[in-house]
């Protein structure tokens, strides 16, 4: 069981080595493209890591999407929902100077890191940071073998990403390498 929270943590890790490019990707679009309309209703979150729509244009259509395979893993879930307690009683990890990951939560063999950045982006810099942290995510994640045992066992590994006033920006799923 405490190979798992080590596999767990290894993975909160690799997640805050991807976060750390968002201030390199911020330098090289540092014109901030102007809003097309006003912010609309959100709806209403649901959990630590709940559904929210952007009014940024975005790949995704819908927040944090479910695990694939709840219940195919009884040992894995336990082992998920035991990490999740140990990264929550830590509290607020800062990763850098605008970024944040301020809770995790398991839902059957999904663990979900949600990341908070501290400053609004753009739609061009959440379209360009969403693709480097996907890459880079799913990279870093299949590369290191403890994280690929995960998801070898079935395990899955999703970063939540919000902007300020709790605004849903994406997620980088990997559910397999």
């Amino acid at each position: 069981m405490n190979k798992n929270i080590i596999i767990i943590a290894v993975a909160a890790i690799a997640a805050f080595m991807a976060v750390l490019l968002i201030p390199r990707l911020l330098e090289r679009d540092v014109v901030a493209e102007p809003r097309e309309e006003p912010e609309s209703s959100s709806t209403a979150e649901t959990g630590s890591a709940g559904s929210r729509q952007s009014d940024a244009p975005q790949q995704q259509s819908s927040a944090p999407t479910t695990p694939q395979q709840s219940g195919a893993n009884p040992i894995l879930e336990a082992q998920l929902a035991d990490a999740v307690r140990q990264v929550n009683a830590a509290g607020p990890i800062v990763i850098d100077e605008m970024t944040t990951m301020t809770a995790a939560r398991s839902q059957g063999v999904r663990i979900q890191y949600r990341y908070e950045l501290s400053r609004e982006l753009n739609a061009n810099q959440v379209r360009n940071f969403q693709n480097i942290a996907t890459t880079q995510n799913q990279r870093t994640i299949c590369a290191r073998p403890e994280t690929r045992e995960l998801i070898d066992l079935g395990g899955e590994i999703e970063y939540v990403y919000y902007g300020p006033g709790d605004r849903y920006l994406f997620s980088t799923p990997i559910v397999g390498c």
